[in-house]
C-alpha cells in the first residue's frame, strides 16, 4: 500500500512538472501575452482611435495573439506536448499577420500604429516560433 501511495505521488508531481525540464517555455508564452495586451491598449496609449479600421485590428489581433500565448503557457502540463505546440504556433502566425497587415491592410501611413504592430508582430512571431519549436522538438526527442 504504500509503494502504491508513493506512486500515486510520483505520478501527481510528474504531471505537475510543467516546465518539463526548461523554465523557458511558459516565460516566453508569458512575453507574448503581454505583447498581445499592449497590441490591445496601443490605440489609446499611441493614439490612434480616430481610426475605426486600425484600431479594431488592433485590437482584435492583440486579443488573438493573447489568448493563443496565454492558452500555451496554460496547457504546460495540463495538456498534450502537440495541444501546447499547436497554440504557440497559432500565436506565431497571429503575430506574423501582425508584421504584414498594415502592407495588406494599407495603414502605413498611420505611424504609431504601423510601428507598433510592425515591433510587436517581429518579436512575438520570433519568440512564439521558438517557444512553438523548442516544446514541439522536446516532444520528439523524448519519444525516440
Amino acid at each position: 500500500m504504500v509503494k502504491e501511495v508513493r506512486h500515486r505521488r510520483n505520478a501527481t508531481f510528474e504531471r505537475r512538472d510543467w516546465t518539463h525540464g526548461s523554465t523557458s517555455l511558459p516565460i516566453l508564452s508569458l512575453l507574448v501575452v503581454l505583447a498581445g495586451l499592449w497590441q490591445i491598449v496601443a490605440p489609446f496609449l499611441l493614439n490612434f482611435t480616430n481610426d475605426q479600421m486600425v484600431m479594431r485590428h488592433s485590437i482584435v489581433s492583440g486579443i488573438a495573439l493573447a489568448l493563443f500565448a496565454g492558452l500555451g503557457a496554460y496547457g504546460l502540463g495540463r495538456w498534450s506536448r502537440s495541444a501546447v505546440s499547436a497554440c504557440n504556433w497559432l500565436a506565431c502566425l497571429t503575430a506574423l499577420w501582425l508584421l504584414i497587415s498594415p502592407f495588406v491592410l494599407d495603414y502605413r501611413e498611420v505611424e504609431p500604429a504601423f510601428w507598433s504592430a510592425i515591433v510587436v508582430g517581429l518579436l512575438s512571431a520570433i519568440i512564439a516560433g521558438v517557444a512553438a519549436f523548442t516544446y514541439q522538438d522536446r516532444d520528439a526527442s523524448l519519444t525516440s
